[in-house]
């Protein structure tokens, strides 16, 4: 008689193959050798009938039926796991978030929450799409937006206003502009997305947009902030994201007030009864508090 459903064995590594840069990494964090977890994909592609990741490639890539798989397998293995864990056991909570947001600012507070939180684990994914959520392998996720939250639930958590910043001098020898107003004589520096912050700051400052020239683009907040700071142009400020580099004088303030974005950060849930959580509301109670907090001492 055909077994009911591949060991248990076999969905771990498929699900570790799946959030892993590579299958060596997945076995390394299994302490089993290559050769033992190739085996174990296999036997599960042998089970299903059907290939989960395609072969070839430098990492790990799932094909059309893995991703079903893995959506379907997921929140069941994750209720296993709560279902088995004893009692008293340590709780944990999965966050996603973008990797600047991440660095420039979640890392540096989080320590306060877990003070507050007790006997509770915080796990930290680094992203800014909406997969793990949908997948199980996080939580709730802070993202920037409007945008489509594909029906998962969601809160705003703070807006965003833009303050153009510049490092106290600039590589070319010239200090940072004295005045808003001399801003058309220095480069301009965004992020890849959005592409139009320059554009809407702008529009919302009363300024003369500049005809000249496009910002320098940069693929991370993070990246864009150290290009600023390093004298390469100037950027637009916005807390949380700013705020590190501020504090420690690397980037300076030029002019006064904050011109709305029209984005914000949002908090998204993996699902309604996630957000019912305990551990999930204390943690978005927690960050409604320190956004309001930044927002107020931009």
């Amino acid at each position: 008689m055909k077994r009911q459903m591949p060991s248990l064995d076999a969905i771990e590594a498929f699900l570790k193959a799946a959030r892993t840069a590579s299958f060596r990494d997945a076995a390394d964090e299994l302490a089993i050798s290559p050769s033992a977890f190739s085996r174990k994909i296999q036997a599960l592609e042998h089970f299903l009938g059907k290939p989960v990741f395609e072969r070839g490639g430098s990492r790990p890539v799932l094909t059309p039926q893995g991703r079903d798989y893995l959506a379907a397998v997921t929140p069941a293995v994750e209720a296993l796991r709560r279902a088995s864990a004893p009692p008293g056991a340590t709780r944990t909570l999965r966050v996603m978030a973008p990797h600047s947001f991440t660095i420039g600012w979640l890392t540096e507070r989080l320590p306060r929450f877990l003070s507050a939180a007790g006997e509770a684990e915080v796990e930290i994914v680094i992203g800014r799409e909406l997969l793990p959520l949908q997948m199980g392998s996080a939580d709730v996720a802070i993202m920037s937006g409007p945008r489509d939250w594909a029906g998962l639930p969601c809160e705003p958590l703070a807006p965003l206003a833009g303050f153009p910043v510049s490092a106290p001098l600039l590589l070319d020898g010239r200090a940072a502009p004295a005045s808003l107003g001399d801003l058309g004589a220095y480069p301009l520096l965004a992020t890849t997305w959005p592409p139009d912050l320059w554009e809407r700051w702008f529009a919302g400052s009363g300024h003369p947009a500049r005809t000249r020239g496009k910002p320098v683009l940069y693929d991370t907040a993070s990246l864009l902030y150290e290009a600023a700071a390093a004298g390469f142009g100037i950027a637009l400020g916005t807390s949380f994201l700013a705020d590190r580099l501020l504090a420690s004088g690397r980037l300076q303030r030029i002019g006064s007030g904050s011109v709305p974005l029209g984005i914000g950060y949002f908090l998204v849930f993996a699902s309604d009864r996630v957000r019912r959580r305990p551990l999930v509301r204390d943690f978005s109670s927690w960050m409604r508090a320190s956004a309001r907090d930044a927002v107020a001492s931009a």
